[in-house]
């Protein structure tokens, strides 16, 4: 929360930064309760007019009440702890939000309500607000700025004047803490914390410690040389270019699963600076090596992978695969598909018995599975292990591969393929 000449000297190059990347811009009071473009209440942390619309858009084809439960389902989030509400809420911006439609035989089926276009940035709307003021349960704060993605609070930015002596970069860091407990409800759908004095910017997670709050320390490029910028303005523009903030979200933050007792946690982790550009460079070396990327240099252009370059066919026809398939799945079934890869025929999806694994090589007899974060529960444990001994008996070898591991070391993958 800021006073007029801290908001004039730390907020408004923010704001337009923002609006170089092309974010719509919205001064807070301007719509709140009693002004002419009032969007919200004061309780309301979606700008649920903004995601109407948006769901509207990113699903014609669904009728009226789908979208509203979707967005019921989405504001009416309720977990013991906001860590595991956040990861529900990642989820659902993730891989869309599952409602029951009837059909025209009266039977229920389900489908997924998608809230954000990963792959076509033009698809969404982007947004960013200062002065964001929140009612919570008995307290009023006021974010400095806040982004939206299609009407949903993706990130927020804690700032301070660097001439304030007490004002500095970790006070930031507290003063979210805080904010955490006195208005969680805006916690619920963030993805990134930001902080920054003027001098230092650092961003993180809700569940991330100050000592993992990190710099990012690039705008286009892992190896250009910045003079004169300051570290705000690298996190701003490196962070969220819209294509770039869409491949963060969608590929690069994952839930790491801990428990304390009987309470299940999880601490939200997301992509430093190099890891970034080094997996993104990862993949093509790979897809190019392979034979799905054309030799190029792409230094005037968007350097990541999934940026919306055709490539050879490459994301155009991912975009074609199963929309409930996970990146991972797209990145290695474009290599293994119509036998790009040591010429082997790979099926996708392929039923055996009772189950449907991932991939399947008839030459080989080779099953492999891509593994998400619910493996790593005892539940699900027990049924692969299960499943793993029945596929086993019928002579099949099995290979499985954690998500995390397609992206930061697919060259091992495939040579253990191989």
């Amino acid at each position: 929360m800021t006073n007029l000449n801290e908001q004039n000297l730390t907020e408004q190059p923010v704001i337009d930064w923002f609006k170089q990347l092309g974010y719509e811009y919205k001064f807070g009071p301007e719509i709140s309760p009693g002004e002419i473009l009032v969007e919200r209440d004061f309780k309301d942390v979606i700008l649920e007019k903004r995601l109407k619309s948006a769901l509207k858009r990113l699903n014609p084809d669904l009728p009226e009440k789908a979208i509203d439960e979707a967005i019921y389902k989405l504001k009416k989030i309720e977990y013991p702890n906001l860590e595991i509400a956040n990861k529900e809420v990642y989820q659902m911006l993730r891989n869309g939000i599952k409602v029951d439609i009837e059909d025209e035989n009266k039977s229920l089926r389900g489908k997924f309500v998608k809230v954000i276009d990963f792959e076509d940035p033009l698809n969404n709307e982007f947004l960013v607000v200062n002065q964001f003021t929140v009612q919570g349960p008995e307290r009023v704060r006021r974010p400095d700025v806040v982004v939206f993605i299609n009407g949903v609070p993706i990130a927020i930015f804690e700032l301070k004047n660097p001439t304030i002596e007490e004002a500095t970069i970790r006070t930031a860091y507290q003063q979210l803490q805080d904010y955490k407990k006195d208005i969680p409800e805006i916690f619920k759908y963030n993805q990134i914390l930001a902080i920054s004095d003027l001098v230092e910017a650092k961003y993180g997670t809700i569940s991330a410690s100050w000592e993992w709050f990190k710099k990012w320390r690039g705008i286009d490029d892992p190896d250009e040389k910045l003079k004169g910028v300051s570290e705000l303005e690298v996190l701003v523009k490196g962070i969220f270019q819209k294509s770039r903030i869409l491949d963060i979200i969608g590929n690069f933050i994952v839930f790491e699963a801990d428990s304390e007792k009987d309470v299940s946690k999880f601490t939200k982790k997301i992509c430093l600076y190099h890891q970034y550009f080094g997996v993104n460079k990862a993949i093509q070396e790979t897809l190019r090596a392979s034979g799905q990327l054309p030799s190029s240099n792409f230094s005037q252009r968007e350097k990541n992978y999934r940026g919306n370059f055709e490539f050879s066919g490459l994301i155009s026809n991912a975009r074609e695969l199963r929309k409930n398939q996970t990146k991972a799945e797209e990145i290695l079934w474009e290599i293994l598909r119509n036998r790009q890869f040591l010429n082997l025929k790979f099926r996708r999806q392929h039923q055996i018995g009772d189950y449907i694994v991932d991939f399947y090589c008839p030459e080989l007899k080779l099953v492999i599975e891509i593994d998400g974060e619910i493996h790593n529960t005892e539940e699900q444990s027990k049924k692969d292990s299960k499943r793993e001994a029945y596929l086993k008996s019928l002579g099949n070898n099995i290979l499985r591969f954690s998500n995390q591991r397609i992206f930061e070391d697919l060259d091992g993958v495939l040579q253990d393929i191989a």
